[in-house]
């Protein structure tokens, strides 16, 4: 494993520069293919268009086993290029796992990138999407339809996460739940190479859609009176 180059895409061509084992995708692309080692490592900001055109050119990304964008509904987006994380996998009873795999047509990519390492927005953005896709595919009543409110977000970050494959670990740590109500706290670990970089804390709320619209006016009333 530790022989096999990575791929990354162009904006992280710096990151590409000082390794030994970093190619971005124009540099894979304008070469030949080796006999000898057509074996790559998938990294950061690829889209599925350019992931397909290294496999159709021969190449083999290495263990590759989730690589299943996860639905935009469930993680709350709108256009897809902004779906940061893949499919959940159960891990045990409350515990799941989820691959970072971004395109650098995300939102977040576009306006704040160092071409090195993850910026640190992305990473509790990733976070986000996780409680998210979670909660939405497991614990949420299916039968009304329900927005999430978040309570508190509480990061540490132990290190530079560089584009290259990281997991997000999550664990449900605490959960009250009613016939119309859920709160909870998710413990989300964001793993490289098999050490923690970056841990999230995420307390949230959801409840139905139209209790959540009914207390959003109220504390909107409440703060306009606060100012009169």
């Amino acid at each position: 494993m530790a022989n096999q180059n990575i791929i990354v895409h162009d904006i992280f061509e710096i990151f590409a520069s000082t390794t030994d084992r970093g190619l971005t995708y124009s540099q894979l692309m304008n070469q030949s293919i080796p006999d000898n080692n057509n074996i790559l490592e998938l990294g950061q900001g690829l889209t599925e268009k350019q992931i397909g055109n290294i496999i159709d050119r021969g190449y083999i990304l290495q263990d590759i086993k989730n690589i299943t964008k996860e639905e935009k509904e469930y993680v709350h987006k709108v256009n897809e290029n902004n779906v940061i994380i893949t499919v959940p996998e159960i891990l045990e009873e409350k515990k799941f796992s989820s691959n970072l795999m971004f395109n650098h047509e995300m939102d977040l990519v576009a306006d704040h990138i160092t071409g090195l390492h993850i910026p640190a927005v992305i990473l509790i953005e990733s976070a986000r999407q996780k409680m998210l896709s979670v909660f939405n595919r497991f614990f949420a009543q299916k039968t009304n339809p329900t927005r999430f409110t978040i309570l508190s977000i509480n990061s540490k970050f132990y290190g530079f996460v560089f584009p290259i494959g990281a997991q997000l670990v999550t664990e449900v740590i605490n959960i009250e739940q009613k016939k119309n109500f859920l709160k909870a706290t998710l413990d989300i670990k964001i793993m490289q190479c098999g050490i923690v970089r970056t841990c999230v804390e995420i307390s949230f709320m959801c409840c139905d859609e139209d209790i959540a619209i009914k207390k959003e006016k109220n504390s909107y009333a409440q703060l306009i009176n606060l100012q009169l």
